[in-house]
């Protein structure tokens, strides 16, 4: 099976997803699951195409458009996203091009749940109600204290290793 690149490439970059194509004479709806690309030109190398029922629902991921500049931001927290897409299941007619969720309201401590999430109609979540899909936590800021200067030992004598002529003498004497 081969796809002309300059079709295949319009409709990617219209973010159609859903495709008919002919196939010995018949019209079958795919999905498009995968696109490999090309990291030197930005062509695509190979595609994968799911045959599909459009009246069964499939099960599918889907990116998360955050929307938004958190509150807790400004307070000196961070943004931890957990999840950059979200497992859902939908009818082939209403699949999303992605889901936003807004996140200008979340301060220090606060997390969006996966049942937070307002999804598209049609489109249900195929993930825990209860998994984090992002959340703010308070930066750690580390003060160093000042190196302590420590006062040098006082300088001791220094050992006398070796014997003096006097000592040879009286040595040599004995």
């Amino acid at each position: 099976l081969s796809v002309a690149e300059s079709e295949l490439d319009r409709h990617v970059r219209q973010h159609h997803r859903v495709f008919s194509l002919a196939l010995d004479g018949t019209e079958q709806p795919i999905y498009l699951q995968h696109v490999q690309w090309s990291v030197l030109d930005d062509r695509a190398l190979h595609v994968d195409f799911l045959r599909i029922d459009l009246s069964k629902k499939l099960h599918l991921t889907v990116e998360i458009g955050f929307l938004g500049h958190p509150v807790g931001l400004s307070k000196g927290g961070r943004l931890i996203k957990d999840h950059t897409d979200l497992k859902v299941v939908c009818l082939p007619a209403a699949i999303p091009e992605s889901i936003e969720v807004r996140i200008a309201h979340l301060d220090v401590g606060i997390a969006v749940l996966a049942k937070d999430v307002h999804l598209p109609s049609g489109v249900e979540l195929d993930v825990p109600p209860e998994t984090v899909v992002c959340h703010m936590i308070a930066e750690k800021v580390q003060v160093e204290a000042p190196p302590a200067v420590a006062e040098a030992p006082a300088a001791a004598e220094p050992e006398v290793v070796a014997k003096g002529k006097k000592d040879e003498a009286e040595a040599g004497a004995s």
